[in-house]
């Protein structure tokens, strides 16, 4: 993959580019400027747009989405073991859901107000079903608040991961809830059996 990397052109224009001659200390190459650095380097946003058969450019927007999503994923064990925490020093695991809703609630209100909360007016024209995404993250919060403290954050966070591969690869598959199809190959298959794997030996003491 490296090899193909350095072989691409962008690769190559951001390799000869004045800024890593200059940083390298080559006195023949004139300090860069904004007009020498645009088309090498403040067009390619410091990232190459790489992209290999099969997956999306590496582009700033693409591994900026990627790191929100990085960053969510880091918080759902801390999720589970803090909630999971409170609810066994509560009694509760109703009472900890509670909190913890009640928290992203203040979150996701201070949320719509800085963007605007006129898209709120059209929530009663938007179609029924869509509303039980409310009642999926409750079922969340809920079974791992009682199970983690029992089964271990560890195991119970590797079968909600479980889980969100084989729904993620179904929803894709039919395209349900709008999403866009996408067929499950064998290749994806077996990159969701690696994946699978590889969480399973994260677990293992």
């Amino acid at each position: 993959i490296l090899i193909w990397i350095t072989r691409q052109p962008e690769f190559t224009e951001f390799r000869d580019s004045p800024i890593l001659h200059f940083r390298q200390g080559r006195n023949a190459c004139p300090k860069p400027s904004a007009r020498t650095l645009c088309p090498a380097v403040l067009r390619l946003g410091f990232l190459p747009k790489f992209a290999m058969p099969g997956f999306p450019p590496m582009t700033p927007d693409f591994v900026r989405h990627a790191a929100i999503m990085l960053a969510a994923g880091i918080g759902v064990p801390f999720l589970a073991a803090l909630n999971a925490q409170l609810g066994a020093r509560l009694g509760s695991p109703g009472a900890a859901a509670f909190c913890l809703f009640a928290v992203a609630f203040v979150c996701a209100a201070a949320a719509t107000l800085a963007t605007g909360p006129a898209a709120l007016k059209a929530v009663p024209e938007q179609p029924k079903h869509l509303f039980l995404a409310g009642a999926l993250i409750a079922f969340y919060v809920l079974s791992i608040t009682w199970i983690a403290p029992k089964f271990g954050v560890g195991n119970a966070v590797f079968f909600v991961l479980l889980g969100q591969l084989i729904s993620a690869a179904v929803i894709d598959h039919f395209g349900l809830a709008g999403a866009k199809p996408a067929p499950v190959s064998p290749t994806r298959v077996g990159g969701i059996a690696l994946m699978a794997i590889g969480v399973l030996l994260t677990q293992r003491s």
